[in-house]
């Protein structure tokens, strides 16, 4: 929390500089955060990629499996195992990674959620500190 609320606190010290109408929390937050949620904006897309793997992978083993049926029934001869197997073993790497990828992504948006709902609620109450309310003497 410490780490958090230091650069928060510097990236709207930056911000208190300018002028107020042009002061944005939202420009600080996602100078002091953004980076985690490219990260994982570029993992949800790698995530979204091998979604499409998938049924092409699907697709070639159907097909490879459908020539080895027609093969055998017009030449009486088999199919190589090992291309079969190729297929199926892409199809398990895939999901593997794409397994992987998304607890990344969901490890990473989590993660930054709470840094952004810590470091909001910190610059809030800190500034209500610094506010002369009604009952205290300016």
């Amino acid at each position: 929390p410490d780490v958090v609320m230091r650069a928060a606190n510097e990236l709207w010290a930056a911000e208190d500089l300018l002028p107020a109408e042009e002061r944005s929390l939202q420009r600080a937050l996602r100078r002091a955060f953004g980076g985690t949620y490219f990260a994982a904006a570029c993992f949800k897309f790698i995530y979204d990629s091998l979604q499409m793997v998938g049924p092409f992978v699907l697709k070639e083993l159907l097909g490879y499996l459908h020539q080895c049926k027609v093969d055998n029934i017009t030449s009486g001869g088999g199919c190589d195992q090992k291309v079969g197997f190729a297929w199926v073993g892409v199809l398990l790497v895939s999901n593997i990674l794409q397994t992987i990828v998304l607890h990344q992504y969901f490890h990473r948006c989590f993660r930054s959620g709470m840094r952004l709902n810590a470091a909001a609620v910190g610059l809030i109450y800190s500034k209500s500190l610094r506010i002369a309310g009604p009952g205290k003497t300016a």
